[in-house]
C-alpha cells in the first residue's frame, strides 16, 4: 500500500443469497487490525472470514449453518464441523494471509480427501480400502 491517502470508497459489496430460515445475515464493516475473507462455492452458499490480529481471534460465519452461529476458528481449522474440500482451503488460505502462519492439513483430511479421490478413480480400490477399515 502506498503513503498516499485512500479514497474511503467502499469496494466490494455483497447479497446474501441464503433463505431467512438461515438467520439474519451479517453486516460487516472494516475495522482496523481486522482481516475480512469472502467465499461462495459453486451452489452459492456464502462463508465469511474474520480474523481480528490484535486478539488473535478468528472466527467463520457460514450462511447454510446459520448465519447467527459464528464458529471459532483456532490454527485455521474448525473443531466439530467437516467443511468441504473447497472451504477448507479457502479458509486455510484466509487464516495463512490474516496471521502469516501456515497450515498443514491434517491426517483426517488427507485420508478424506485420498478416499474421494479413489472413489472417482478407482471404485473396486476404494472397495477393498472400506473392507479393511471396517475389519479394523
Amino acid at each position: 500500500m502506498s503513503d498516499k491517502k485512500h479514497s474511503g470508497k467502499p469496494l466490494l459489496s455483497l447479497h446474501n443469497h441464503h433463505i431467512d430460515g438461515c438467520g439474519a445475515p451479517p453486516y460487516i464493516t472494516e475495522k482496523p487490525g481486522h482481516y475480512i475473507g469472502y467465499f461462495e462455492n459453486q451452489l452459492g452458499e456464502q462463508a465469511i472470514f474474520v480474523f481480528d490480529r490484535t486478539a488473535q481471534v478468528g472466527a467463520l460465519l457460514l450462511g447454510n449453518c446459520g448465519w447467527e452461529t459464528p464458529y471459532p476458528v483456532i490454527e485455521g481449522m474448525i473443531a466439530g464441523l467437516a467443511l468441504p474440500e473447497a472451504e477448507r482451503a479457502w479458509l486455510r488460505t484466509c487464516w495463512e494471509a490474516a496471521t502469516g502462519q501456515r497450515v498443514q492439513p491434517t491426517l483426517v483430511e488427507t485420508f478424506t480427501d485420498l478416499l474421494r479421490a479413489a472413489e472417482t478413480t478407482s471404485p473396486a480400490a476404494l472397495a477393498r480400502l472400506k473392507n479393511k477399515i471396517d475389519t479394523l
